[in-house]
């Protein structure tokens, strides 16, 4: 956590998933970003879509590196509203599995 201060002390911003067995949210401090998503069922899930009601992000593309060195997750691009609006991170969750993703501005 101490590499990240998103992590760290960065504000928490709780975000909507397409289901309620995964909770998910973005931690933010300064320009640096971090989701959190997490499958809490015992059943694997298929393109978990997540949404933010306000807004999250300034607006661009991000890359999704995993912070826990698993899979890459899906780019991310939010719209001038700065909101995240059914964002699939990845094609399938595991049951019980956590992903931290850094997000990084493409082309800033």
């Amino acid at each position: 956590r101490a590499k990240h201060p998103a992590l760290a002390s960065g504000e928490l911003l709780p975000l909507a998933a397409s289901t309620n067995a995964v909770a998910t949210y973005l931690r933010r401090e300064g320009d640096q970003a971090v989701l959190v998503v997490t499958n809490l069922g015992t059943t694997a899930l298929s393109d978990v879509r997540l949404s933010s009601e306000n807004s999250v992000l300034p607006a661009g593309r991000y890359d999704a590196q995993d912070l826990l060195g698993g899979s890459r997750g899906a780019s991310l691009r939010v719209r001038g509203n700065g909101r995240i609006d059914g964002y699939v991170p990845l094609r399938s969750l595991g049951p019980l599995e956590s992903y931290v993703f850094e997000l990084k501005a493409v082309g800033r």
